[in-house]
């Protein structure tokens, strides 16, 4: 029951926000995109000088 009050608690204090959810969601799908070209980079640099 405590776990509820708390969660409800915490719910009217800081209330779902979609736009800071989807702006971290962009943010965080960026960043793996941008994580996965740099590994291509890193892969082809390897390939190309050893």
């Amino acid at each position: 029951m405590a776990a509820l009050y708390v969660v409800l608690f915490w719910n009217a204090i800081f209330p779902y926000d979609e736009e800071v959810h989807s702006r971290a969601k962009f943010a965080k799908d960026k960043s793996e995109i941008k994580a996965t070209a740099i590994k291509q980079m890193q892969i082809e640099y390897i390939q190309e000088h050893h």
